[in-house]
């Protein structure tokens, strides 16, 4: 797959584990807090430019193993404020835009920080 010259940056991981990469569209507002989503092998955007940069570039995959795999991601708010929440490779809502971290899954676990409070949630958005 190429990525069309419709997008400004792309990041790929590995094709085979995701099956999509990482796009970038430049929202003007400087290139933190530019929008990011994700094509699939086709090219067609599944999951909208809409998200906040916050992995590292030698990250290996965005989304979790299995079918029904998850990513933590970044949303800025109305105000400014960055929450964390997590998406499926569908690009629907799984655990709500309203924590200040999240961390990857390991295991099925994610573990979320709100304020001082630390809390394991499952990949559902179930907490432990």
């Amino acid at each position: 797959m190429v990525v069309p010259p419709l997008y400004d940056d792309y990041h790929s991981c590995d094709f085979s584990l995701d099956g999509m990469v990482a796009v970038r569209r430049d929202t003007g507002l400087g290139d933190d807090d530019s929008g990011w989503g994700f094509l699939d092998m086709s090219g067609a955007l599944v999951i909208p430019c809409i998200y906040h940069k916050f992995w590292n570039d030698d990250l290996e995959r965005f989304f979790s193993p299995g079918e029904n795999g998850i990513s933590p991601m970044c949303r800025i708010l109305s105000g400014g404020s960055r929450r964390m929440g997590c998406i499926n490779r569908k690009g629907e809502i799984v655990i709500p835009f309203e924590y200040d971290d999240i961390s990857k899954p390991v295991d099925g676990v994610l573990t979320a920080k709100l304020g001082i409070m630390t809390m394991k949630l499952k990949e559902d958005g179930t907490m432990l």
